[in-house]
């Protein structure tokens, strides 16, 4: 035992370097912990000696020394977390109008126009920015493939259309379920913001609650969700998540905790009264299979 004892207090790990808590990627390691890390592989050190020295996974010195070989900095990259966005405002409005000009071409040759302007992204980026923005692939008739063949121009396949965006609280009919106003200011903090970098979301999360709030107050199922909404998939899955990560606890608590101390009371009850009349005995105040049958 005192072997083994030893054998586990040999592979503690080391401790780490002060870093700041709270934020995502490079930005959690002190200016100094970089600097050390970067002057160490500059000195010959492999990651591996460098990851045993301060505390840190291989990886994540690989990652800081690919940082400052690219960017020729240390300093943590600015877009918030996550992923960078491959296109910018101004290269969505682009692509958009790209789409609008050219209905027949491919993701890639829009994904080669898009390079000309300066925009390096893949036919798979292009397809998932056209989603966003509202377009959708549709058929050509076969009309327009005749068309198409006697005026010499090679018929396309598919086309795209831009489709009108879901609507929102503010544009579609209300239902008796959806929040007012005050009751969203009341909820919105509880609720989960969506995360930073990357794609912005395409429905608000008041829409989402406004959603989840329709199916328990209608009882319908979830696939039955009326068209107004955002998909139904979508709703199901913020619901299931939030479910699992205690976020409608929490809520409920928070929001019991208002209306108690708007009622002049203290946030959490200091005592709890339970009716023994509620609890359900047998008529001899024990289990059945324990008593004899009286004769």
């Amino acid at each position: 035992m005192r072997a083994l004892e030893g054998v586990c207090k040999a592979k503690e790990p080391l401790p780490l370097e002060p870093r700041l808590e709270n934020i995502s990627g490079m930005a959690r390691y002190s200016q100094a912990l970089r600097e050390q890390v970067i002057f160490g592989y500059e000195q010959g050190k492999t990651y591996q000696e460098l990851a045993r020295l301060h505390g840190l996974h291989p990886n994540t010195v690989r990652n800081l020394v690919k940082l400052k070989e690219q960017t020729g900095s240390i300093e943590p990259r600015s877009h918030g977390g996550g992923r960078a966005r491959a296109l910018d405002k101004a290269g969505e409005a682009l692509l958009s109008e790209l789409r609008l000009k050219h209905p027949d071409e491919s993701q890639g040759e829009l994904a080669a126009r898009l390079a000309d302007a300066g925009y390096q992204i893949s036919a798979g980026t292009v397809s998932r920015y056209l989603k966003a923005a509202g377009f959708v692939r549709h058929a050509v008739k076969s009309s327009a493939k005749k068309a198409l063949s006697e005026a010499g121009a090679k018929p396309a396949t598919r086309r795209y259309r831009r489709t009108a965006q879901p609507p929102d609280a503010e544009h579609r009919r209300a239902y008796p379920s959806d929040l007012s106003d005050a009751e969203w200011a009341l909820l919105e903090h509880l609720v989960p913001a969506p995360k930073t970098g990357g794609r912005e979301p395409i429905h608000s999360r008041r829409e989402i609650v406004n959603a989840i709030f329709y199916v328990l107050r209608s009882g319908c199922q979830w696939r039955m969700l009326p068209h107004d909404f955002p998909p139904w998939e979508t709703v199901y899955d913020y619901f299931r998540r939030w479910r699992d990560s205690g976020v409608w606890e929490s809520t409920n608590q928070a929001l019991r905790e208002k209306v108690r101390q708007r009622a002049g009371q203290e946030k959490t009850p200091s005592a709890v009264i339970i009716d023994s009349q509620s609890v359900k005995t047998t008529e001899k105040g024990g289990l059945v299979d324990m008593t004899e049958r009286s004769v």
